[in-house]
């Protein structure tokens, strides 16, 4: 029996992958800006750890290692997922379906009109106060040291106070949207998944939404110096 090989040239390799991957192209710079850059981020750095381009230990949180000037740690926790697997994916699904309804829908009005501006200073805030009370939680709970699942948490749960009435659907049932955040912790513990992540960011958010009370726009100068003295960077 006759085999037959066949072996695609360098240019119809260039063509074929070109063909395969336009419609994701298309479809990620349809993205807003900020979950564009949180998304796509994420989705390389969680390649480069899995594909072994990265070491996966010098993507987690370890406040040690700042000590040593691994100042990207800051950083690469909010956007390395995980291993590959089912999980990894769902978490990248989650980070562009909170952040994209969030930007969408028109960020918060912290100091800059409602904008992307605000909604990076929103990201900055999350993350510290998530990295600040990492400590804390992993004393009690066993916490692992990646906050991509905390950080879209938290987008989720400001994104439900904002819009607190309107209809969500999860796994086919009817709810409004301030009861979403608490349903998927729900379904995370009946399915015997941890949900320290998922508690984590929804207290960091609850806290965010706390103190944006506590200043009313007219008196967040200080907020507003900071933004400005961030761009100029």
């Amino acid at each position: 029996m006759t085999t037959y090989k066949y072996t695609l040239s360098p240019l119809a390799t260039l063509f074929f992958l070109g063909a395969v991957s336009f419609p994701f192209i298309a479809w990620f710079m349809t993205l807003h800006t900020v979950t564009r850059i949180w998304f796509g981020g994420s989705l390389l750095t969680t390649c480069a750890g899995n594909f072994g381009m990265i070491n996966i230990f010098h993507l987690v949180w370890s406040f040690n290692e700042l000590g040593n000037f691994e100042i990207w740690r800051l950083l690469t926790p909010f956007l390395f997922v995980g291993k590959t697997g089912y999980d990894t994916l769902l978490d990248l699904y989650m980070i562009y379906q909170f952040s994209e309804q969030y930007e969408a829908g028109g960020p918060y009005n912290i100091v800059a009109g409602g904008g992307a501006l605000d909604y990076i200073f929103m990201l900055m805030l999350g993350g510290m106060l998530i990295l600040i009370s990492y400590a804390s939680l992993n004393m009690f709970v066993p916490a692992i040291p990646l906050f991509t699942t905390n950080l879209s948490f938290y987008v989720l749960y400001i994104w439900s106070t904002q819009n607190p009435m309107s209809p969500a659907n999860v796994l086919g049932f009817q709810m409004k949207s301030y009861q979403l955040p608490f349903a998927y912790v729900v379904i995370a513990v009946l399915m015997r998944n941890p949900p320290w992540g998922m508690v984590h960011g929804i207290a960091c958010g609850h806290v965010f939404c706390y103190l944006l009370d506590m200043v009313p726009l007219d008196n967040r100068a200080i907020l507003r110096a900071c933004l400005y003295w961030s761009m100029r960077k």
